[in-house]
């Protein structure tokens, strides 16, 4: 068998394996989902894959083969279609989690139509991972799939980027959740979090990074020189620049993830208010309060500190969250409540996180810059980014909470305040979840008995209120469709 023969074997495999995705993607994209962007990415990676196929007959026939029957070297471009739909088969797994059966699919809308308002220009779209994490990628899928293919313009038909665009409309990103938390309504405030990232990385741009490069360097030099001050290293800076670039790159990337960090919970506390301080607080406990920030964990900054900044926006933007004081709560609601706070302030008031950050020279002169940056960066969202109009105040949250608090006692999904037949209103996303938040801090019931064994009881208590939470958000967006559409 010649070289050629080998060769046109492997493109008909490639062949297949794009036909073999493009049919996946058929199949998907006439399933059901909670929004549009799964079968919108379908019919993209269905689209390219169908014209990938095509270019890759015509890539092979336009190949020069040279060398005799002994070259089986491979031509580049049927290795790069090759890889490239590699790729696309590997992000079809995207839309196969974004299933309706994968998903807390009644939070999806109102999801969407909060990430809606924030990027009116961006397509957004939910997914589970077996990871334990909420994540964002920041990458656009959009201009992702742009890059990969301008390689084959040569190839491919003259309207293929105004088809592409036709069917991913607006830049395109993913949100991932853990997929055990499915229905753990009461951890997803942190997807706001998640949205914040997308702020935190405008106001991280090529300026300010190079601002902050430029106002340690020299600190950053002395730091060098101290470590390599025993070092067995020749003298000049052939030798000794390596392990200052070293150490700037360092420095960037604890100021950049810490900034990226505090600002993106920040946005969280703007938009969830008080529930998404309690559900930092529980990722928190799982993960550790005061773990340094290192490469080992992605440079993530310690929990106390992301907690204590989520509740400064709490305690000087919410004007009267805390301490409980509203009449219209029970007292053991005000409470417990008030205790949870108190317990919150407590630990966020103790430095411990502060004093572990300063053991390293590099990491502490990063986090002084970075706590420089919290106050510009708070009026950046607030104002530039015009967060303000969705900070949520407190005499605006708690007139509703008590009413929707009653109904899950009563085992009544809060999705709205009805006072009487022809009284009633719905209830907000942010007001259902943080009723759902107080419901359960507010819980009199104990989940180890006197005796150290667990009470089941507590534990279906747990999955009642998030289901009817779960619940309660589907039938609020329902009705507001319908109200939107009787008009």
């Amino acid at each position: 068998m010649s070289s050629r023969d080998i060769i046109e074997s492997y493109a008909l495999e490639i062949v297949s394996r794009a036909r073999s995705i493009q049919k996946r993607c058929e199949n998907l994209s006439a399933g059901y989902y909670a929004s549009e962007a799964p079968k919108d990415l379908a019919k993209t990676i269905e689209y390219i894959c169908y014209n990938l196929s095509k270019a890759v007959i015509t890539i092979f026939n336009t190949t020069p083969f040279e060398g005799g029957d002994d070259n089986l070297d491979s031509p580049y471009l049927l290795n790069l279609t090759d890889r490239l739909i590699q790729i696309l088969g590997q992000d079809v797994r995207y839309i196969e989690a974004a299933k309706i059966e994968n998903l807390p699919w009644s939070i999806i809308p109102s999801f969407q139509n909060l990430a809606r308002s924030l990027f009116p220009n961006f397509q957004i779209m939910i997914r589970p991972e077996w990871e334990y994490n909420y994540s964002v990628d920041l990458s656009d899928l959009r201009t992702t799939y742009q890059n990969y293919l301008t390689e084959f313009s040569d190839y491919l038909p003259n309207d293929f980027d105004k088809e592409i665009s036709s069917l991913l409309k607006n830049p395109f990103f993913l949100i991932t959740f853990p997929s055990l938390e499915k229905k753990n309504i009461l951890l997803h405030p942190l997807l706001g979090h998640e949205l914040g990232h997308l702020f935190a990385d405008k106001y991280l741009n090529k300026d300010r990074k190079d601002k902050f490069a430029n106002d340690i360097n020299d600190i950053i030099e002395v730091i060098t020189e101290k470590q390599l001050k025993d070092a067995p290293l020749p003298e000049g800076d052939l030798f000794r620049a390596p392990f200052k670039t070293h150490n700037m790159e360092l420095a960037l990337n604890f100021w950049v993830r810490g900034l990226e960090e505090l600002l993106s919970d920040i946005v969280g506390a703007i938009l969830f208010g008080p529930a998404a301080i309690f559900a930092c607080l529980e990722l928190a406990i799982q993960q550790g309060i005061d773990i340094m920030p290192s490469e080992n964990n992605s440079f993530y900054p310690p929990w106390r500190m992301r907690i204590r900044e989520v509740l400064k926006i709490i305690d000087n933007y919410g004007e009267g969250y805390f301490p409980l004081r509203n009449s219209n709560f029970s007292p053991t609601q005000r409470d417990k409540i008030n205790k949870r706070y108190e317990n919150i302030k407590q630990f966020t008031g103790t430095k411990k996180d502060i004093d572990l950050l300063t053991e390293n020279p590099i990491r502490k002169i990063a986090y002084e810059h970075v706590a420089t940056h919290i106050e510009t960066g708070v009026n950046f969202l607030l104002n530039d980014c015009k967060l303000k109009d969705h900070l949520i105040k407190a005499t605006v949250l708690y007139k509703n909470l008590p009413h929707l608090i009653e109904r899950l006692v009563n085992d009544i999904p809060p999705n709205a305040i009805e006072n009487s037949i022809e009284e009633r209103e719905n209830a907000s996303l942010v007001e259902i979840i943080n009723s759902s938040w107080f419901y359960k801090i507010s819980w009199a019931d104990v989940v180890f008995n006197q005796d150290g064994n667990f009470v089941e009881e507590t534990y279906s208590k747990r999955n009642r209120v998030n289901n009817l939470t779960l619940k309660a958000i589907e039938y609020a967006e329902l009705a507001k469709e319908y109200d939107e559409e009787s008009k």
